[in-house]
């Protein structure tokens, strides 16, 4: 009899859960549903994809008052958004002008591009007319691509040669190792590869050096979507004086060279917001969307103060050069910052995060980061859901995520690093 009573009332229980709280369920069903639909469909993930639904439940019940809110919103969106004054997508923002006699070395490493590559050199061309052709040379080494990348590439050295650019385009032909496997993706033969080609996109800039030719600035690109007046503000990091600025990349999930990045005392960073959980003046940065000091950076695009790379005729020390490790399995690209830091001991290179710059590795990701993500109607998500609920609540969940063990990286770099003052 009691137990038949027991199962009564939790039956009235949970249908009196049901019926009492049916609104809300069904809103956090559709905001879940629709959050992951959106995000399976556009290979992005972030918590505005449940934000938006959320607040569409909230409409009017009206369906002729919802479907004009709905197209009004459409408009909205489409013709007239409204960015923060600061940036560089408002039309009424003056681009910055570029220092005085800086000359550019501007070197990319690509393969099977195909994709990005007509955005990818529509923006470079722009960035180059607003820099000067004469203040430029183009380096780019392709490795044997199995798409169009080499035809694209072809079309663009031709366009450059018109222009009167001065250019080096190697485009290699023939069968390429692939590296898409796990044991192969970080494995010390690939990162000697990868160092291998990069250190070719730089040969012209060594054989330039010994005529005289020197540059200010190397700007090194990866196969990414951008925007050139971003990279003109990259450029203006701090004023240009840095020894290594980076912008900051992302794919589905959020921050992406998160094996390269590290925060100013040489500590791992996260995927998602605020990325530099572990240092707060960093994340302070971030919130302003100030330059953020860092240990070590890539980032899809890194500029580079060109001295690193030029002999001087007073030194025995060799320029920079990109490299592999054989004790460690550790990008070439976090070892070069790794190199800085040893060569200018005690004292700490000067290498930045600019979190107004941003690029990635799919259109719709670059869409969703520069576009969306930065309209001032997003503020509430930012502070809300990105800020307190994202990161105020469950930061030491996803720290748990992100934040275990560097095993190799950080032992190689125990000690090796120049750390602020503020690190423990």
């Amino acid at each position: 009899m009691n137990a038949k009573g027991n199962h009564k009332q939790k039956g009235s229980f949970l249908g009196t859960i049901i019926h009492g709280y049916r609104v809300t369920l069904t809103c956090a069903a559709f905001t879940i549903s629709t959050g992951i639909f959106l995000a399976f469909q556009l290979k992005y993930f972030s918590t505005l994809l449940f934000y938006l639904p959320l607040n569409w439940t909230r409409w009017t019940r009206t369906r002729k008052t919802r479907f004009q809110l709905c197209l009004m919103w459409s408009l909205f969106l489409i013709f007239a958004p409204r960015y923060p004054a600061s940036s560089y997508l408002r039309n009424d923002t003056p681009i910055p002008p570029i220092g005085r006699n800086g000359t550019f070395y501007i070197a990319a490493n690509l393969y099977n591009s195909e994709k990005v590559l007509p955005t990818w050199t529509k923006e470079l061309n722009l960035l180059i007319d607003h820099i000067g052709q004469q203040n430029v040379f183009v380096s780019i080494y392709e490795s044997n691509s199995a798409d169009a990348t080499q035809e694209l590439l072809g079309d663009l050295q031709r366009d450059l040669h018109e222009r009167k650019i001065r250019n080096h385009v190697s485009i290699n032909k023939g069968e390429r190792i692939e590296w898409d496997s796990k044991d192969l993706l970080h494995s010390a033969q690939r990162i000697s590869y990868m160092a291998d080609i990069r250190n070719e996109a730089l040969s012209p800039l060594y054989s330039m050096a010994e005529k005289g030719d020197t540059f200010t600035k190397v700007i090194f690109f990866n196969d990414v979507y951008f925007d050139w007046r971003s990279i003109v503000r990259l450029i203006n990091t701090k004023n240009g004086d840095y020894d290594l600025a980076c912008a900051i990349d992302f794919d589905g999930i959020g921050l992406y060279d998160t094996w390269v990045l590290r925060d100013a005392c040489g500590r791992k960073v996260r995927e998602v917001w605020p990325y530099f959980s572990l240092d707060p003046k960093a994340v302070e940065n971030l919130r302003k969307g100030e330059p953020i000091e860092v240990a070590a950076c890539w980032n899809g695009v890194a500029i580079f103060d060109a001295s690193w790379f030029l002999p001087e005729p007073s030194s025995n020390v060799s320029p920079l050069k990109f490299r592999h490790d054989d004790e460690c399995t550790s990008s070439e690209c976090y070892l070069t910052s790794l190199d800085m830091h040893i060569r200018t001991k005690p004292h700490r290179p000067k290498i930045y995060v600019n979190p107004q710059v941003k690029v990635a590795y799919n259109s719709l990701n670059y869409l969703f980061r520069t576009k969306l993500e930065d309209l001032t109607s997003t503020i509430p998500w930012q502070v809300v859901w990105q800020d307190w609920v994202g990161h105020r609540l469950f930061g030491w969940f996803t720290n748990l995520i992100w934040l275990r063990n560097d095993e190799c990286s950080i032992k190689h770099a125990l000690g090796l690093f120049v750390k602020p003052d503020y690190c423990s």
